[in-house]
């Protein structure tokens, strides 16, 4: 999406929300199952004084956006396989144990 942007990119991390979204919530996925509280989004320098240096300032919009999208669908996949989990070792653990009494 940007390989001919006449500026240099390297650096700019919160692009990776739009050219690379699965690296961004495998990081999310990953702080999220080792325990993390609280995730932020992707968008530390989504803002117009550091998007202006990288000639990205119209981004700006899109990537908080999809930086936010990124984080909500993270906590939604991980709950989602938390309550699976969850039910699964309801299952096979505290079910049979009440039924073998």
């Amino acid at each position: 999406i940007f390989q001919n942007h006449h500026f240099n990119l390297k650096g700019n991390n919160d692009i990776l929300s739009l050219t690379n979204p699965e690296i961004v919530k495998s990081i999310h996925l990953s702080y999220l199952e080792s325990g993390a509280d609280i995730i932020e989004t992707n968008s530390f320098c989504s803002n117009s004084i550091s998007q202006t240096h990288y000639g990205l300032d119209s981004y700006i919009y899109s990537l908080n956006i999809k930086s936010a999208e990124i984080a909500l669908s993270s906590v939604d996949e991980y709950f989602k396989n938390f309550i699976d989990f969850c039910i699964q070792f309801e299952k096979d653990y505290v079910l049979e144990d009440i039924f073998k009494k």
